[in-house]
């Protein structure tokens, strides 16, 4: 993520820089280049009040016709006129003058849009589909040889038609050799006119291909390269005055968009995930200590502020960025709702990711020193919460890329019908994972163990380092791990539960003082008790429970004490130093293990035999000290 933040950034000082360093004259002779069109033989430079109020007369097939071409002339002469108008003024922004012959001529041009029927386009598509179309179709009659305008249908002539019942014939006009129909609107807001069909309007990009390789006509006004003009700047119509500073080799086109476009189409949407990741995590810092109440407003602002910046820049890819053609469809259709709906996982994705984490944090304790066999362990919570973790990532990942494949117009219903049979024939193919995840739910409902817990398992012993869907995972007190299926469980082991209680054995001599003995131990006691750092671990009293049984050579005594599970390793250590310091300062010694050989009376072993006798009483021993381990271990 990091090395991506930083191509990012880098990418952007680049894109920049190279924007800046371009010089202004140059970039003005560029512009000029892009911009050269065939001056209008009429002058549409001045119009009157009337001419932008009036709305365009679409009260027959003639009418229409004259009416869209007459205003996209005024539209194309004014604008080109603001255009050169514009690169030849100093400063950064456009002048009252120039921008209200932009104003102009945009009202000319949407009354060109007008006489298009474009009641089957998307409402969100209608403003693009409209301004394009209407300047390919501008294209169009600029390359064909239409009828005189005396030829063509007015409202007298369909009037008269009328009244000879004779409708079907006038109603309905195409130009001469060609696909390009005004029929009269038969319902809706705009009933009676005569528009462009809708199946025109659908039809005009490819008109356009067919006739864009022809020459202009050299007797009719034109709109010279007013399609390339639109779709290489940026801007609805007029050009902003940064365009100037766009280098040469942006221009060049890939799929109908301009090397810049792309560029601005993959820059501001990363920019946008990037500040939103940003502001999520700097809002979770900043209310780490604010109030639930007051968090919750935090978080809406949070999205607000995510809306507001997608609706932004949406605004720049139509308004300023200018994309046209199948890419502005395929980014307002697709990835719009795409981009949407990784905002939207972002966001949710760090909520709740940084209140788990939040809660991980509560739930962790504090790890002490330990011991060879692990600590108190975790929390029910702290495990619950990290699969909780990984199922939302999981859960998050199949709704995301459910949806993404709705947008791009796969019919996802047959998937998931699909996805119900192929987990059926899964439960029935692999009933040992089926077995291993069940068992696993169990254990966890049962918190049979947890994070952190030390555990023993049909003899395997180590701390739980890790609980996925399926498994968990020991480390053992020397460093290996152990992977254990859940479905392969049985008795479980549990060493960090509540409290463990230890039991020391050691040997005294016959002739040693019990009372004494109780005596050094109450003392101990009292010392551990005292202790900043033990005494709070420590559960219950350490008590001497005297003699527990007597040997041939020794009484063994035993000391029990009850602890917090995973300090009881600290606590022995101390016990086991202190009994030996106040031992040897009372006078009492532990007692050796032995063995007692006694010989017939009047005979004696010779040296071969002594050896004989010494190797028997010390297996002897070591038999006798491998029972008492082995009962001293059953017993606890």
């Amino acid at each position: 993520m990091v090395k991506l933040r930083i191509f990012i950034i880098f990418f952007i000082a680049i894109l920049v820089t190279t924007m800046l360093v371009v010089t202004n004259s140059g970039a003005q002779e560029t512009s000029s280049v892009k911009s050269t069109s065939t001056p209008p033989m009429d002058d549409y430079s001045l119009p009157s009040a009337n001419a932008l109020l009036k709305p365009p007369n679409t009260a027959s097939p003639r009418a229409t016709l004259q009416s869209f071409i007459e205003n996209m002339n005024r539209a194309y002469s004014l604008l080109m006129k603001a255009h050169h108008k514009n690169l030849k003024t100093p400063g950064y922004f456009p002048s009252e003058s120039v921008r209200q012959m932009a104003k102009q001529a945009q009202e000319f041009f949407e009354s060109s849009v007008e006489c298009l029927d474009l009641s089957q386009v998307p409402e969100k598509l209608k403003k693009s589909a409209g301004y394009e179309g209407a300047i390919m179709l501008k294209e169009v009659f600029d390359r064909i040889e239409l009828p005189p305008f005396g030829m063509i249908p007015d409202a007298e002539a369909i009037e008269a038609e009328e009244e000879r019942e004779k409708t079907a014939e006038l109603s309905r006009y195409r130009i001469p050799n060609t696909d390009i129909i005004i029929d009269q609107v038969e319902e809706g807001p705009r009933e009676g006119e005569y528009l462009f069909t809708p199946g025109t309007v659908a039809r005009l990009e490819e008109f356009y291909v067919k006739v864009k390789d022809f020459d202009y006509k050299h007797n009719a006004l034109i709109s010279h390269d007013f399609f390339d003009f639109y779709v290489t700047n940026p801007g609805r119509l007029l050009p902003p005055k940064w365009s100037q500073w766009l280098p040469a080799w942006s221009d060049e086109t890939y799929l109908d968009q301009t090397l810049w476009q792309w560029c601005a189409l993959v820059v501001l949407p990363l920019g946008v995930l990037l500040l939103v990741q940003v502001l999520v995590r700097w809002w979770y810092r900043r209310t780490a200590e604010l109030s639930s109440g007051k968090k919750t407003v935090g978080w809406f602002l949070v999205v607000l502020v995510t809306v507001i910046m997608v609706s932004l820049i949406k605004y720049v890819l139509d308004e300023h960025i200018n994309i046209t053609g199948s890419v502005f469809i395929f980014v307002e259709n697709t990835l719009q709702r795409i981009f949407i709906l990784l905002l939207i996982g972002l966001i949710l994705w760090q909520f709740l990711k940084s209140h788990i984490q939040k809660n991980l944090e509560e739930e962790v304790p504090e790890q002490g020193s330990g011991g060879e066999e692990g600590g108190a362990g975790g929390s029910r919570s702290e495990t619950l919460l990290l699969l909780l973790r990984k199922t939302i990532v999981v859960v998050m990942f199949t709704i995301v890329f459910l949806l993404f494949l709705s947008s791009m117009g796969i019919n996802i219903g047959p998937l998931l019908a699909g996805a119900g049979v192929v987990g059926l024939a899964i439960g029935f193919g692999a009933q040992t994972l089926v077995k291993d995840i069940l068992s696993g739910v169990f254990f966890l409902i049962d918190d049979a163990f947890r994070v952190g817990d030390f555990i023993e398992i049909a003899g395997i012993r180590g701390m739980v380092e890790h609980i996925s869907l399926r498994s968990l995972r020991l480390r053992s007190p020397r460093g290996p791990v152990h992977t254990i299926p859940f479905g392969t469980i049985g008795t479980v082991t549990n060493n960090s539960r509540d409290y463990i209680i230890t039991k020391l054995d050691f040997r005294v001599r016959y002739d040693t003082d019990v009372d004494k003995v109780r005596k050094i131990i109450k003392r101990i006691n009292l010392e551990i008790e005292k202790d900043p750092e033990m005494g709070p671990n420590l559960m219950d009293k350490i008590k001497s429970q005297g003699v527990r049984e007597l040997d041939d050579s020794a009484m063994i005594m035993r000391v029990k004490f009850k602890t917090i599970p995973g300090e009881q390793f600290v606590i022995r250590r101390e016990v086991f130093r202190m009994i030996q310091e106040q031992f040897a300062e009372h006078g009492i010694e532990f007692a050796h293990r032995n063995v007692t050989v006694y010989m017939p009376p009047g005979e004696e072993a010779d040296a071969p035999d002594k050896k004989a006798i010494a190797a028997g009483a010390a297996a002897a021993a070591a038999a006798q000290q491998a029972d008492e381990d082995a009962k001293t271990k059953q017993q606890q």
